[in-house]
């Protein structure tokens, strides 16, 4: 123990990791690869089995009202739309968990476009664009779905240790959404343009 804690100490003088609490390493400097990274794990996101892959539109979202309903589930099958989920299910836990990476992906996506010299002006407006709309959904999906939810807005690495996010009421978390995806009208090119529907546009 004595000597890992010497070569430890002794690192800091041959690496200068630069690091403050609660923070991970980030040059500041925002690398394209990096930036379209997150971009895209946070569209991989959507395809969990809690999000779009199952979940929201069977389990959550689509099923569970007078309307229609699930059958031929067994009665130890813990999912929302049989109406038998338990403390321990993790369907829903993994739902809100799996909306707040979709945000944090974009969050990180949008900080490091601030900084990048490896992206032109209308690539930079169209990852922003893509990584609000994104924004919009997740924060949108969790407060129907959860009712009053924290709104974060911000990169993890650019709040350090604040973390104390308080629910705010749905009808602010409604309008954070519409006003991401207002905004980012006039930064999204058109499906014109792109000649692709598997991305976010205009």
């Amino acid at each position: 123990v004595l000597f890992a804690a010497l070569f430890l100490c002794g690192c800091d003088s041959i690496w200068d990791l630069n690091m403050e609490p609660g923070k991970p390493v980030y040059d500041d400097v925002g690398k394209e690869g990096i930036i379209r990274g997150n971009v895209t794990a946070a569209y991989s996101m959507l395809l969990y089995s809690d999000i779009f892959g199952e979940y929201y539109w069977g389990q959550l979202g689509g099923m569970d009202t007078d309307e229609s309903f699930r059958y031929n589930v067994s009665n130890q099958t813990n999912i929302p739309n049989a109406h038998n989920i338990t403390s321990s299910a993790t369907c829903v836990r993994d739902m809100w968990k799996d909306l707040y990476k979709v945000n944090e992906f974009c969050n990180t996506a949008i900080m490091m476009c601030e900084t990048t010299d490896e992206l032109s002006e209308t690539e930079i407006k169209d990852i922003k664009g893509q990584a609000m709309v994104l924004k919009a959904f997740a924060h949108f999906t969790l407060a129907c779905n959860f009712g009053p939810v924290p709104i974060k807005k911000d990169a993890s690495y650019d709040m350090g240790l604040v973390t104390d996010l308080k629910r705010e009421p749905v009808k602010d978390v409604c309008q954070y959404a519409l006003d991401l995806c207002r905004e980012a009208v006039s930064l999204l090119p058109s499906i014109d343009q792109t000649r692709n529907s598997g991305v976010i546009t205009k």
